[in-house]
């Protein structure tokens, strides 16, 4: 099984999942997310906070569903990518500075050929939400195929644009 360096599954999951299953709860975690994890790593070498439970210190905030969800939980949309495991919100930090969101962003966006999977990036929001969801895994998404991605905001400014 594929597990991303410099992650620990805790922090792909809330302290209910990872007490139940542990290290399993890989199996939870699609993949093409897994692999983007460590490409954003390798690449850019950020420090990417996803979840927060675990840690002694809330330094980077309190977070508990920003990677996988369990069906339980009350956070986002139901069906969506985080309860399918295939989406991913996160902050990302250099040298102990939270990078802006939109820089972020742009960043992936100027080297999207070196994420593949990526099918859907959050925009209009104050963290990063990336996901692996394409036409191939949920209807809604039939208009996102290989070569485009969703640009999505819950401003209403959405957009799908071309690799």
């Amino acid at each position: 099984m594929f597990k991303p360096n410099h992650f620990n599954v805790k922090e792909m999951v809330d302290e209910q999942v990872y007490n139940l299953l542990g290290e399993q709860a890989w199996n939870l975690i699609d993949i093409r997310i897994r692999k983007t994890q460590q490409v954003l790593k390798d690449v850019f070498g950020w420090i990417i906070i996803v979840n927060t439970w675990m840690f002694s210190t809330n330094k980077y905030g309190q977070f508990s569903h920003r990677g996988f969800r369990a069906a339980v939980s009350d956070v986002g949309s139901k069906g969506g990518s985080h309860y399918k495991g295939m989406g991913l919100d996160f902050d990302a930090y250099i040298d102990g500075q939270r990078l802006d969101p939109d820089l972020v962003r742009k960043r992936i966006l100027d080297n999207i050929d070196m994420f593949p999977y990526i099918r859907c990036l959050e925009i209009d929001i104050n963290w990063i939400h990336i996901d692996v969801m394409g036409w191939l895994d949920h209807e809604k998404r039939s208009s996102i195929t290989d070569n485009k991605i969703l640009l999505y905001s819950p401003e209403g400014n959405s957009k799908i644009i071309r690799r």
